[in-house]
């Protein structure tokens, strides 16, 4: 079995080219040229279902970034979103690019644990005609500093079909992407005050990969232990509210928060082969069409292995597609992190111009046209 094939990868950093018209501005946007449509958003909260969470909406910059803030309280209730009205046809379009700030500071209240696990989102649309509303999960990257970040969902990520929390039943339960009459940002079942920043969501013709930011806060063994089982506390949590698809993102967006953490006192590159097989797998997965559940389960025994092996400890979970101790000892790492499961082409983290157009990304291999390979970059190099 091939886990990995190079720890050096070759890739043209180059600015090729602008958002052109391959890209459709939804909301939000870069400058002040396209910003906000602030008059549009307003926010609701579970109140409507007699819950106590709470919510508030600004604009900053000059309307250049959305700030949703507010507090998730489980007793009763546990959501907040704010949400618009919108005439969209994205049927043309790969999927949708959410552009937002990562590292935001938090207050100290806000989480018992050190090392907080990401936090997750629901975009959701709703769909001229349909009862329905459909959504796709998204982690925010964590980020040593504030810095902007990205997540590309494809639209047929645009799968969980609901109302008022209530899942879909009968034969519309799949989204139609040329109708969609309302657009959602959704905090659910992540207890505790929450720091939204959005920059701009957009509609793209091509599916787009984005290396996630810096966290250079994971010191060694221990503190990558500890980001693990605050992730596990809250994504397991939500899958069992049934809320799947945020427990994969949030799970998927701490292993690659760790794949891409420097130095090997934090994790030694056998570990790192341990969670490339297990975001190859995932991806097979994917693409195969395996439930959610499996999926966020795979990810799961992938935390678990990865502790077991930085705590030194027998392992409490044997696959056949993870490496084991000795395999993962004698091959390299060769796989690059990214935003979300879905992958495609390597854009720049603020979504404004190609880093190679001849690259397509995935977590586990690095496809580039030669001619262009101007220099040598390893791992780390990239992700800084």
């Amino acid at each position: 079995m091939a886990f990995v094939k190079s720890v050096l990868l070759s890739v043209a950093v180059v600015a090729l080219a602008a958002l052109g018209s391959e890209a459709l501005r939804i909301d939000g946007g870069r400058g002040l040229k396209h910003t906000w449509d602030d008059d549009s958003w307003y926010v609701q909260n579970d109140g409507v279902m007699g819950g106590k969470s709470s919510g508030v909406l600004d604009f900053l910059t000059d309307n250049t970034v959305m700030k949703f803030t507010g507090d998730i309280v489980l007793d009763g209730g546990g959501f907040s979103s704010v949400r618009r009205s919108i005439d969209l046809d994205l049927s043309n379009y790969a999927g949708v690019v959410v552009t937002l700030e990562a590292g935001v500071p938090m207050p100290s209240s806000s989480s018992s644990s050190s090392f907080p696990a990401p936090t997750g989102l629901h975009l959701q649309f709703g769909q001229g005609g349909s009862r329905w509303d459909f959504s796709s999960a998204l982690a925010i990257p964590l980020s040593s500093t504030q810095t902007v970040a990205s997540v590309y969902l494809p639209i047929e990520s645009f799968d969980r079909a609901s109302r008022g929390g209530g899942s879909c039943w009968g034969d519309n339960c799949v989204f139609d992407p040329s109708e969609v009459d309302q657009m959602s940002v959704y905090v659910l079942f992540q207890e505790g005050l929450f720091d939204v920043r959005l920059r701009s969501i957009e509609a793209v013709a091509e599916p787009r990969a984005f290396v996630p930011p810096a966290y250079n806060e994971l010191k060694n063994s221990n503190d990558a232990m500890a980001l693990i089982r605050s992730t596990i506390s809250s994504g397991g949590s939500l899958y069992d509210k049934s809320y799947v698809e945020l427990c994969v993102a949030l799970y998927w967006s701490t292993l690659n928060t760790i794949l891409a953490s420097p130095g090997v006192e934090v994790v030694p590159d056998p570990v790192r082969v341990v969670i490339c097989a297990g975001l190859q797998h995932v991806e097979e997965q994917n693409r195969a069409g395996s439930s959610k559940q499996d999926q966020a389960w795979t990810l799961r025994y992938v935390m678990d292995s990865v502790t077991n092996d930085l705590e030194g400890s027998a392992r409490t979970t044997v696959q056949e597609w993870l490496p084991t101790v000795s395999e993962a000892a004698a091959a390299e790492v060769a796989c690059l992190p990214r935003t979300s499961q879905a992958y495609g082409y390597w854009y720049d983290p603020t979504n404004a111009y190609e880093l190679d157009e001849d690259s397509f990304g995935n977590s586990t291999a690095f496809f580039f046209d030669e001619d262009l390979v101007e220099e040598e970059l390893v791992v780390e190099d990239l992700v800084e």
